[in-house]
């Protein structure tokens, strides 16, 4: 992502550099500095910036012979309910997409490998999920874009749908 597609991105959502920042869970000076091109900002903190705009609604669309862009999303994933166990090491989170609901787990353990660390209560993993959810439902948009769900709706997320965790 680059700056300019960042600016576009807000623009398009018509979100601030503050309501950026804070769904980043950045510094307001982090998002500015990257917009305006002041100091190189860390590869995390980009990420962190990009996701939080898919989450919103945009769509990042990569270099391909017309130039890089940013375009609003058909559907945005939007979380339904939530429930936490660390005892059995999973959230169950019920995603509503284009039109449908899907019940969806995560293993815990992918929340434990970005954040290294090992949560031992659900109090722990609530809090780890509430920095990473954008992140999840744009990966579990992902995955319902590429076929992954079941008929029935159930979707499992897997280490492999984020790259982070590795």
């Amino acid at each position: 992502m680059t700056p300019a597609q960042c600016r576009a991105a807000r623009a398009l959502l018509d979100l601030t550099q503050p309501a950026l920042a804070q769904a980043a869970s950045l510094g307001l000076s982090t998002v500015v500095d990257f917009e305006r091109s002041r100091r190189a900002v860390s590869g995390e903190a980009i990420g962190a910036i990009r996701t939080a705009l898919e989450a919103a609604g945009v769509e990042f669309i990569a270099e391909n012979g017309g130039g890089a862009g940013v375009r609003l999303r058909q559907a945005t994933p939007r979380l339904e309910a939530v429930a936490f166990s660390s005892f059995h090491g999973r959230i169950n989170l019920r995603i509503s997409y284009c039109g449908s609901i899907f019940e969806t787990v995560i293993p815990s353990t992918i929340l434990e490998d970005i954040d290294h660390a090992n949560y031992r209560n659900d109090s722990q993993l609530k809090e780890s999920f509430g920095r990473h959810m954008n992140l999840i439902l744009v990966r579990a948009a992902t995955a319902i874009d590429s076929g992954r769900a079941q008929k029935d709706g159930s979707l499992r997320l897997k280490p492999d749908d984020f790259p982070e965790a590795s």
